[in-house]
């Protein structure tokens, strides 16, 4: 907390010396210094004073110029109101449920001020996941469609998953088992140490798993095993495949697969929020007008190229 309080000093000592050092940064005609514009919008010192106080210098300065823009480019308000008071209950019931956190706890761990300011958080997430979204989507072409049905897609799966954390020997003598036909039932009663997690599973699910065992799940067929699998959340596995239904017509699932990609791709690209965000910045004109942000903006925009 200490530390935390003797850098957000220093950044409010650094805006009100930017302030009082008139050839860094002009005035408005209501004697307001000027930070950043957005077009014909500006951001001034004392709205970037108030939000200081929340964090860092820049990123500070980029929740604010994004807010404006956001809540200017999407007419989202009640959307993002509910969205964050439902949210912010499920939030705390899953605090609640794993951790044994109140509401009060879970505001005080994670550094909000009250649970209006929780909502506030929530409220422009919103916002951000929206465009992020629009974003991603318009970046997916018809032959991303056309692959991603081809190599990934499949009907329902009705899967089971053998694993245990180190014992590899136990699993290798379940596939044994699943190669003579022995029942799930039979196997999970001889090989009771085992975890067993028995699922009915889409191409919808790919996030769930990691890359070397969603490969197994799509790719084997019906009654058909694999070797023991790596694991970086189950540890040792074995995937057994139990039954499949006919994979679904392109035409018929065309707009879930393309939210499956969005996600795919987001989750495959950590630069591309950063880099979804510069654009929108650069279509709005933004324009920082205070010499050190302007120069950490343009590091930032380089980094993230």
């Amino acid at each position: 907390k200490f530390i935390v309080g003797f850098c957000v000093g220093a950044l409010l000592v650094g805006v009100i010396m930017a302030i009082v050092w008139p050839d860094r940064i002009a005035k408005l005609s209501n004697g307001e210094e000027e930070i950043v514009s957005i077009g014909n919008h500006s951001i001034t010192a004392n709205n970037l004073y108030d939000e200081l106080k929340k964090g860092g210098s820049l990123d500070a300065t980029l929740n604010l110029v994004d807010q404006y823009i956001l809540t200017d480019k999407y007419d989202l308000e009640e959307e993002a109101k509910k969205y964050s008071k439902e949210k912010s209950v499920e939030i705390y019931k899953q605090f609640e449920q794993y951790y044994g956190y109140s509401k009060v706890e879970f505001l005080e761990n994670n550094n909000f001020e009250d649970e209006d300011a929780f909502l506030d958080y929530l409220y422009y997430d919103y916002y951000y996941q929206r465009y992020y979204n629009d974003y991603t989507e318009g970046l997916i072409t018809d032959d991303d469609i056309n692959d991603f049905y081809k190599d990934d897609v499949f009907g329902d799966k009705k899967v089971v998953l053998f694993s245990s954390s180190d014992d590899e020997k136990m699993l290798e003598n379940i596939r044994s088992a699943l190669k003579k036909g022995s029942s799930i039932s039979a196997i999970k009663k001889k090989y009771s140490n085992a975890t067993v997690n028995e699922l009915t599973l889409t191409y919808k699910d790919y996030a769930d798993y990691s890359e070397a065992l969603w490969t197994k799940i799509k790719t084997l067929g019906k009654k058909e095993y694999s070797n023991v699998v790596e694991d970086s959340i189950l540890g040792k596995v074995v995937v057994y495949v139990s039954s499949t239904s006919n994979k679904p017509d392109l035409k018929d699932i065309k707009d879930d697969l393309v939210d499956v990609i969005v996600t795919k791709m987001q989750n495959e690209d950590n630069n591309l929020f950063y880099q979804a965000f510069i654009e929108l910045r650069t279509g709005y004109n933004v324009e920082f007008k205070e010499t050190n942000l302007k120069k950490e903006y343009e590091e930032f925009v380089k980094s993230h190229k």
